[in-house]
């Protein structure tokens, strides 16, 4: 078991040592790209269940006026 976790090991600095700075760098910009839409995303989603919620509100307030009427 050992013997094979060396090897990831060294398998991954291969990799690391033969990656171009470039593609590490438009990785890095990918991720930091899709961060942004993340946390974009959970913003449009509170204000959807704000929204939502006030939405909610307006209907039991129709049913009552309704149920009273």
């Amino acid at each position: 078991m050992d013997n094979k976790a060396e090897g990831l090991k060294k398998e991954n600095t291969d990799l690391r040592a033969r990656s171009r700075p470039e593609a590490i760098a438009a990785v890095e910009q990918r991720a930091s790209v899709a961060q942004a839409l993340v946390d974009h995303m959970k913003v449009e989603l509170k204000e959807v269940g704000w929204h939502r919620e006030s939405l909610e509100i307006e209907i039991k307030n129709y049913h009552l006026d309704l149920v009273d009427s």
